[in-house]
């Protein structure tokens, strides 16, 4: 008897959890005039609205390269052009047709290459080092010469998008490795 009253409460238990089983869509992808706005944008950055020719050059090579990858965050320019235009926009953009449908949203791309933030930091990114604002600026003009950019940006432009960058994470001076990591999956455009 109780084994049975047993069976007969479990099977009741499966039967209201696959009645509430929920049947879950694909992630949204951005619409086409989304991704019309976001080709227009290339290259310019979201928050101070200055265009850079520097930086739609690292946009560019950014999606060339997603073409057969979701690591976002795993390609220097990827990262780059996220701080000179926005991560939204450059995840978003190569979620657009003609691009990369596999890559997930903004929040779910994997995290940040701890090589990309060894090579911005130098080697004591093994002990937790913050970037500073000049290893941001020299690995932004590294960036720009591996991608074979005659175009470059002037101090003041890469001044002014890790400001922004600082501004967010709301770390001081310095940025560490989380709160870099946190500003490429959480900063939106809004």
């Amino acid at each position: 008897m109780k084994l049975t009253t047993g069976i007969s409460a479990i099977l009741a238990l499966a039967s209201t959890a696959a009645a509430g089983v929920v049947t879950l869509d694909a992630r949204d992808l951005p619409n086409e005039a989304s991704c019309i706005n976001y080709a227009k944008l290339s290259g310019i950055h979201k928050f101070s609205r200055g265009w850079s020719q520097a930086c739609s050059n690292l946009s560019r090579d950014c999606s060339r390269q997603l073409k057969s990858t979701v690591y976002v965050w795993s390609k220097t320019s990827c990262v780059a052009a996220a701080i000179c235009e926005s991560p939204e926009s450059i995840v978003q953009y190569n979620r657009c047709p003609g691009n990369n449908q596999q890559i997930p949203e903004q929040n779910a791309v994997s995290a940040l290459s701890t090589n990309i933030y060894k090579d911005i930091v130098g080697p004591c990114a093994d002990q937790g080092c913050p970037m500073t604002q000049q290893n941001f600026v020299d690995w932004t003009y590294r960036s720009l010469a591996a991608i074979n950019s005659t175009d470059l940006p002037n101090n003041f432009e890469v001044e002014v998008w890790f400001k922004y960058m600082k501004d967010w994470t709301n770390t001081g001076e310095t940025i560490p490795y989380a709160n870099f990591n946190d500003f490429l999956h959480y900063r939106t455009d809004n």
